[in-house]
């Protein structure tokens, strides 16, 4: 705001001289030389000491004016921001295990890195849980009542054996409640989706899974839901998918219960 002020200020000084200047008391005559027609004679009014004050307050007047809507502007859109921020981080921890945190990638090219070698250099906003530096034995030693534990687990082992990797985020999920962890076996299954071949199973625990993860909380941004595959694009039975979706449901709150002793995913889909 002060260099703000500072450069309004600079301007209008100037300005002020400008327009002083421009209002000095002109010549009373001021002939136009021609060789064709005779000289021409102007009047200029001439503006007192208090008419060009009066102007150059005026002038200082609405450059302050001007400062200070620029300075509300930059202020509605910080908040603006931090509200977008804020309601982007409440959306992803409503559905996500991991704690909330913004990835950055920055781009050095071969002159400004110390090697000469150009690279992305990739850094979190806030310091990374300390599960993230653990072993896999040790997390796997605290995944069976611990949510994050058995996420980050899940994340490291399904690419080499999926069926562990599956089962650990199911557990994630029962654990806490969240749907990240549903939608991520949606994603990693083997699917067939395609409209021209009868459904095949994949298809009907693919639509059953994502029904579930909407029941625990989830939902799409708008275009996101506007661009995914639906159940009807598939010819899926509705009733054969809709028991499939109430055995997975039945299937985690029995694994919440039995674990934690908690009923709330039990609350949620009896409800």
């Amino acid at each position: 705001m002060k260099e703000t002020l500072k450069y309004g200020l600079a301007i209008g000084i100037s300005a002020a001289a400008m327009f002083a200047y421009m209002y000095e008391p002109p010549p009373d005559k001021i002939a136009a030389a021609s060789t064709n027609s005779p000289p021409q004679t102007y009047e200029t009014p001439a503006l007192n000491k208090e008419q060009r004050q009066e102007g150059i307050s005026k002038l200082m007047t609405a450059l302050n004016s001007f400062a200070g809507e620029q300075q509300r502007t930059s202020e509605y859109w910080n908040a603006q921001r931090k509200a977008s921020d804020k309601a982007e981080r409440e959306a992803y921890e409503r559905i996500n295990i991991e704690p909330w945190n913004v990835r950055n990638t920055r781009y050095y090219s071969a002159n400004e890195s110390n090697d000469g070698v150009e690279r992305f250099e990739r850094t979190w906003e806030f310091p990374r849980h300390h599960y993230y530096s653990a072993s896999t034995e040790d997390l796997l030693a605290l995944a069976y009542d611990d949510a994050l534990a058995a996420k980050i687990s899940a994340d490291r082992l399904i690419g080499e054996d999926k069926n562990l990797g599956i089962s650990l985020l199911f557990h994630a999920a029962a654990l806490s409640g969240k749907p990240g962890p549903i939608l991520d076996i949606a994603q990693a299954i083997d699917k067939q989706l395609d409209a021209d071949l009868e459904p095949a199973e994949s298809d009907y625990l693919y639509f059953a899974l994502k029904r579930v993860a909407k029941k625990m909380g989830y939902t799409p941004r708008p275009l996101i839901a506007e661009a995914e595959s639906k159940p009807e694009d598939f010819s899926l039975d509705e009733e054969r998918l809709k028991a499939l979706s109430g055995q997975i449901a039945e299937s985690l709150a029995n694994q919440q219960t039995m674990t934690l002793g908690s009923t709330s995913l039990k609350e949620l889909f009896d409800a």
